[in-house]
């Protein structure tokens, strides 16, 4: 009741989390038992290096990133070099915010061009809402002459 009371007022906001329990050796069996069952839990033992490859392989999967490499007009794309969006922000408008705050502005994006599985064509022209997908190449567009508020 007090989270929809929360979301309704909007006076807070819950993000997900990731709880990693360290010392898990040192607990009795029906603790360790009630642990496990909960969602978002990561039971490790750093002193028995126990379960420190399922500590990676949660933080992987609760950030879920994506490789996006980016290429300049008529060169080739640095595929050495690649920018990462994590989980919600796979976006051009995110890539473009990333790269740099201005790229983002509409007055000054024009378009981009994506080679890769989130688009039908390569190259194909989308806008800053397009989602992209893992290992995408982008060329960002930007207007000659930024569109300004006229008086």
């Amino acid at each position: 009741i007090e989270r929809f009371i929360d979301a309704v007022t909007g006076n807070i906001k819950y993000i997900p989390a990731l709880y990693i329990c360290n010392k898990v050796d040192k607990l009795s069996y029906k603790q360790f038992e009630n642990l496990v069952k909960k969602p978002n839990y990561v039971l490790i033992s750093c002193h028995r290096d126990w379960n420190m490859k399922g500590v990676r392989e949660a933080i992987y999967n609760a950030l879920k990133p994506i490789r996006v490499y980016t290429k300049r007009p008529k060169t080739a794309p640095d595929l050495n070099n690649a920018i990462v969006l994590c989980k919600g922000r796979h976006t051009v408008a995110d890539l473009c915010r990333s790269i740099h705050s201005s790229l983002a502005d509409p007055n000054k994006f024009y378009y981009a061009n994506v080679w890769g599985t989130s688009v039908k064509f390569r190259p194909q022209r989308v806008g800053l809402a397009h989602i992209l997908q893992d290992e995408d190449v982008v060329q960002v567009m930007l207007r000659r002459h930024p569109v300004t508020a006229r008086s």
